[in-house]
C-alpha cells in the first residue's frame, strides 16, 4: 500500500476510536454538569425568594414608611447583608451600616463643596477607604465607603439626603436580620440531606468499584474514583451547611429547639469526613487491584458490597430514628473482616481500608474513637 494512504488510513481510524471514545464521556459529563447546575439551583431557592423579597420589603418600608423617593439602597443593603451565612451577618450589618456612613458622609461634603468630576471621584472612593482604613474596618465597609461616596458625588450631587440614603441602608439592613432571625427549617436540615446525599453517593461508588474488579473493567473503576473525588464539594458543602444550621439555633429564638438534633449532626461532621477519604482509598485500591491483576477474593468484595448496603440504610432514617441502630451491624462486618483471607497485598489492603471505614461509621452511631477502635481490636489481637 502507498505510505501516504497507509497513514491517511491510519489518521482516519485513529479520529474514528477517538470519536467512539470521547462522545459517551462527552455525553456523560454534559449529564453531570446539567445534574449538578439543577442541584445548585435547588439548593439555592430558598436563598434566592429569602434575597428577593427582603429586598421588596426594604423598598417598600423606606418609600412608605419613610417617605424616600429612591430609596435604592435598602434593597441593596438587605441583599447585601443576606449574602453570607447566617452567622456572619450581624457582622456585616454593622460593616455595611458603617461603611456607609463613612461615605455618604464624606460624598456630601464633597458633593456640596466641590460639586462632581473625575478629581472628586478620585478623592472621596480615596477618603473613603483611608477612613475606614483608620477606624479599624475590613475590606467590606472600606469597600462600602467608597462605593456610597462616589454614588453620592456623581448621582446624588447634594448633601441633604446623605442621612436618607444612610437611614435606607439601615432599613435594609434591619429587614435582612428580621429575614435571618425567622429562617425557616430549611436551613436546619440541610446538613442532614447532604450527609444523606454524601452516604448514598458513597455506597454507590462502593458497589460500582466491586463490579468493576468483577468485571475487570478499569475504566469503570477510574469512573468510580472519580465519583468519589467528587465528594469534595458535597463535604465542602456539609461544613459549610452544618456551621449554618448552628447559628441559627444560637442567634434564632424560633429555632432553639432544634438546637439538639443540628448538634447531633454537627458531631458527625468529623467522622463522615474520614469515611469518605477512607472510601477513597479503598475504590483506588481496587482500581490499582485492577491494573495489577492483583486477585481480590469474594468474600472481601462481598464485605464491601454489604458495607454499601449498611451506608445506604443508615441513609435512609429520619431524623427521629437512631443511627446507633445500626452500631451492631457494623461491628458485626468488622468482625468479619477478621476471618477474612488475606490473598494479596490488595486484598490486605482492603481489609485494612474496610475496618478504618468501619471505625469512621461506628463513631458516626455516636461511639468515641477509642470506643469504636476497641471494638474492633480482635483483628489485631489475633
Amino acid at each position: 500500500m502507498d505510505p501516504s494512504k497507509h497513514a491517511a488510513q491510519f489518521i482516519r481510524d485513529l479520529t474514528h476510536d477517538l470519536s467512539t471514545d470521547l462522545a459517551p464521556r462527552a455525553a456523560e459529563a454534559s449529564k453531570r454538569s446539567a445534574r449538578t447546575r439543577v442541584h445548585r439551583l435547588r439548593s439555592r431557592v430558598y436563598f434566592i425568594l429569602q434575597c428577593s423579597v427582603s429586598a421588596g420589603v426594604s423598598w417598600w418600608v423606606a418609600q412608605h414608611l419613610w417617605n424616600h423617593k429612591m430609596p435604592y439602597l435598602a434593597p441593596v443593603a438587605a441583599i447585601v447583608c443576606l449574602g453570607l451565612t447566617f452567622g456572619q451577618r450581624w457582622r456585616r450589618v454593622l460593616e455595611v451600616t458603617v461603611g456607609v456612613a463613612t461615605g455618604v458622609f464624606i460624598g456630601s461634603a464633597f458633593a456640596h463643596y466641590f460639586g462632581s468630576g473625575p478629581w472628586q471621584i478620585i478623592v472621596v472612593a480615596a477618603a473613603g477607604m483611608v477612613l475606614a482604613s483608620l477606624l479599624g474596618g475590613g475590606a467590606l465597609i472600606s469597600t462600602q465607603a467608597a462605593v456610597q461616596g462616589t454614588i453620592v458625588v456623581t448621582l446624588v450631587g447634594h448633601a441633604e439626603t446623605g442621612f436618607d440614603r444612610w437611614l435606607d441602608a439601615l432599613v435594609g439592613a434591619v429587614i435582612a436580620l428580621i429575614a435571618a432571625t425567622i429562617t425557616p427549617a430549611s436551613p436546619i436540615d440541610a446538613p442532614r440531606d447532604i450527609a444523606r446525599r454524601i452516604a448514598r453517593s458513597m455506597a454507590d461508588v462502593l458497589r460500582a468499584a466491586v463490579v468493576a474488579h468483577r468485571d475487570g473493567d478499569l475504566d469503570a473503576a477510574a469512573q468510580a474514583l472519580y465519583a468519589a473525588r467528587e465528594s469534595e464539594a458535597d463535604l465542602a458543602s456539609f461544613a459549610t451547611a452544618t456551621n449554618e444550621g448552628m447559628a441559627v439555633v444560637r442567634h434564632s429564638p424560633l429555632r432553639r429547639r432544634r438546637r439538639g438534633s443540628v448538634e447531633e449532626i454537627a458531631a458527625i461532621a468529623a467522622p463522615i469526613d474520614r469515611a469518605v477519604r477512607n472510601i477513597r482509598v479503598l475504590v483506588r485500591r481496587i482500581s490499582t487491584a485492577i491494573w495489577r491483576h492483583d486477585p481480590v477474593s469474594d468474600e472481601v468484595l462481598a464485605t464491601v458490597e454489604d458495607l454499601a448496603e449498611v451506608i445506604d440504610r443508615m441513609a435512609e432514617l429520619d431524623e427521629d430514628e437512631r443511627l446507633s441502630e445500626w452500631r451492631a451491624r457494623l461491628a458485626e462486618l468488622g468482625d468479619r473482616t477478621s476471618a477474612l483471607h488475606m490473598s494479596s497485598l490488595s486484598s490486605a489492603v482492603l481489609i485494612a481500608q474496610l475496618r478504618s471505614i468501619i471505625v469512621d461509621l461506628l463513631e458516626v452511631t455516636g461511639l468515641t474513637y477509642e470506643q469504636a477502635r476497641d471494638r474492633l481490636t480482635a483483628y489485631e489481637d489475633e
